[in-house]
């Protein structure tokens, strides 16, 4: 099976046009040598918040209010220390569809949680702080998470795999919870028919609250209870699909935490 083929600057030879094909052996790779512990330990993906490029005002905004979440689940995955990815701005790109109904998906999920005790977990930020916007906000981020959610189902159908089993796959993806996020807007009393539940400011103030309120929407969930080989698997898909950019190693995220209480995503961006 063939991966994407991505490009780099530094050739081979001067007969190398720059690309590399990486295959799914490749991905796994890549999985168990830069993340040994992946079986037992939590990693944000990448270490590092990285902000949007070339940013306008609006970006400003919402680079802010993801930083806000990203704190927030990096001082969950270190308190909990369970067995979880959180990958930031995961990027898809897929064919959906069949001979000439075959369609292009494109978009982002701004995090993806993948948690071996809960399975496949999405969550859109949006950083509209007035409720009059809020109902708009909330209807795009849900019809972004219902785009994307199609097609990484059927980027899993796509890949022939050996190991997994695709239904099961998809089962894991569909049946599990997907969530929008407003750091900066209070729950209020209005109802929303787009979601049925979110996570608001009171939510993400401190640790503290968005513990309680993880604990009360995801952690209490059935747990899906993923094997070894089932969530090696998609962290092959999710986090492999990386494996052109290396990770900074241990000593970055042992002071992540530091450097994110100390910064806005602004100065992050110098």
């Amino acid at each position: 099976m063939v991966g994407p083929r991505l490009s780099f600057t530094a050739q081979r030879s001067l007969q190398h046009d720059g690309t590399i094909d990486f295959n799914n052996n490749e991905r796994e790779k890549y999985l168990t040598v830069e993340y040994p512990d992946w079986q037992t330990a939590f990693h944000m993906v990448p270490q590092i918040f990285s902000v949007t490029e070339n940013r306008i005002e609006g970006d400003i905004k919402g680079d802010d209010a993801e930083l806000q979440v990203y704190r927030r689940l990096h001082e969950l995955g270190k308190d909990r220390r369970e067995p979880m990815f959180v990958i930031h701005n995961f990027k898809f790109n897929e064919k959906v569809g069949r001979d000439e109904e075959i369609k292009r998906c494109q978009g982002q999920f701004d995090f993806v949680i993948v948690s071996k005790k809960h399975g496949v977990i999405f969550m859109e930020v949006k950083a509209v702080s007035k409720h009059k916007r809020r109902a708009k906000s909330f209807k795009a981020a849900v019809s972004q998470i219902n785009k994307g959610r199609k097609a990484l189902c059927e980027y899993l159908k796509n890949k022939d795999s050996e190991e997994l089993d695709s239904e099961e796959l998809d089962k894991v993806i569909s049946q599990n919870p997907a969530f929008v996020v407003t750091p900066n807007c209070t729950r209020g009393t209005m109802a929303m028919d787009a979601i049925d539940v979110g996570c608001f400011k009171e939510n993400c103030k401190d640790g503290s609250s968005f513990r309680d309120w993880w604990n009360e929407n995801i952690g209490c969930l059935t747990s899906s209870g993923l094997d070894d080989e089932t969530y090696k698997g998609l962290l092959t898909r999710f986090v492999g699909r990386r494996c052109s950019n290396k990770p900074m190693g241990s000593l970055v995220d042992d002071t992540t935490k530091d450097v994110l209480q100390l910064f806005n995503s602004k100065q992050l961006a110098i």
